[in-house]
């Protein structure tokens, strides 16, 4: 007859916990930064801290559809999950006598967190071709989590064993689990709140308006249709998140205003061709950026324009999205290579640093100058 193995001994399953509840609190911390860190990307702030190039960049992966599951970023949903495991552990710190609580339902819990880092990380590594240090910070934590619960389901018999006996204890106390519920529902109501003050703070910080940055001089660029009336100059980066998400918003503002015109600058943020970048940062800006310039000697500047941005999480060849928008691609490579390209693209450079600009995007009107989006008093109301 085969013999079930004898509960933990308290001093064991005491140091799983412990170790459980340090791990859960680790990722609660680290789901609330990131939480902030995609706040602020979607209200359009300033780059973040872990946002260190094209390959390293928290911002582009939280800006990706693939952060976010039914409408709540996977931050909120990664922080939610860790302040349960968080109590579960601390319950079963508390908890006396030989019953292995909450052995089971920690192992549930890690073990799906664990589970939702693979497609995660695929979709980073193949999809992106960006890394979250944040992100991948906390699948090493979801990893370590499983690895400490299955031990302790299997010191406490094994994990159906675990599972089986805390969905039992469960079931006995309908009322305590409707109220268990219930509080964790709260938190997550909570937590959304919290998200969405955060991106109206985001928001709100952004930088002011300056009234001392010159309108550019107008270099050959393709502009926006419209009768000459209010002139808006975007300085913009086709590698830049940022940009093609306030690019967007600002057309479809646009198709109601029909005497503001929209004049598009390049300004990659890119060391290839621009002065004011340091380090490698978005290593394909310039090269997408001459590409732009190059449909626009074809009259499809706007055609590839709003293609190149869209293409940002894809990363599809130029070539092809050039075929697609009925580009020459034999002189498109041409144009590419061409001195006269390189000229006008420094002069598109040269000018938003005359105008102040250091960041993407950046809007000048008149002599002020906008970071990250044009404020609707400045567009008017629509007609």
């Amino acid at each position: 007859m085969k013999r079930s193995k004898p509960p933990p001994t308290r001093p064991s399953r005491r140091a799983g916990g412990l170790l459980y509840a340090c791990l859960a609190a680790a990722g609660l911390a680290l789901a609330l930064l990131l939480a902030r860190v995609h706040a602020q990307a979607v209200a359009g702030a300033a780059p973040s801290f872990c946002s260190l190039g094209e390959t390293v960049n928290c911002d582009r992966v939280a800006l990706s559809p693939y952060s976010v599951v039914l409408g709540v970023p996977i931050a909120l949903w990664g922080a939610f999950a860790y302040a349960v495991m968080l109590l579960l552990a601390l319950a079963g710190l508390r908890r006396r006598g030989p019953s292995s609580w909450p052995a089971g339902l920690s192992l549930l819990l890690a073990g799906a967190a664990a589970a939702l880092t693979v497609p995660l990380a695929f979709a980073s590594a193949f999809l992106l071709r960006s890394l979250c240090l944040l992100c991948a910070a906390t699948w090493a934590i979801d990893w370590a989590l499983f690895a400490t619960a299955l031990r302790g389901a299997r010191a406490a018999g094994g994990p159906a064993q675990a599972v089986a006996q805390d969905l039992r204890l469960l079931a006995q106390r309908p009322w305590r689990s409707l109220a268990v519920s219930a509080a964790a529902g709260a938190l997550l109501a909570a937590a959304l709140a919290a998200y969405a003050s955060a991106v109206a703070a985001s928001a709100a910080a952004r930088p002011a308006p300056t009234a001392s940055a010159p309108p550019p001089p107008p270099p050959p660029a393709e502009a926006g249709s419209g009768p000459a009336g209010v002139t808006i100059f975007e300085f913009s980066d086709y590698e830049c998140p940022h940009c093609a998400r306030a690019h967007a918003e600002l057309r479809a503002a646009l198709k109601s205003r029909p005497a503001i015109r929209l004049e598009h600058r390049n300004f990659p943020l890119d060391q290839a061709c621009n002065p004011a970048v340091t380090r490698p940062f978005h290593r394909k800006a310039c090269a997408l950026a001459r590409a732009a310039l190059c449909a626009g000697e074809q009259g499809r500047f706007w055609e590839l324009n709003d293609a190149l941005f869209a293409n940002q999480t894809a990363g599809r060849p130029v070539e092809e999205l050039a075929a697609e928008v009925g580009l020459d691609v034999a002189a498109l490579r041409r144009c590419q290579d061409a001195p006269e390209t390189a000229r006008r693209l420094d002069e598109e450079i040269a000018a938003g640093l005359r105008a102040g600009v250091n960041a993407t995007p950046t809007y000048v009107v008149g002599r002020a100058l906008y970071v990250g989006a044009v404020p609707a008093a400045v567009l008017g109301p629509p007609r």
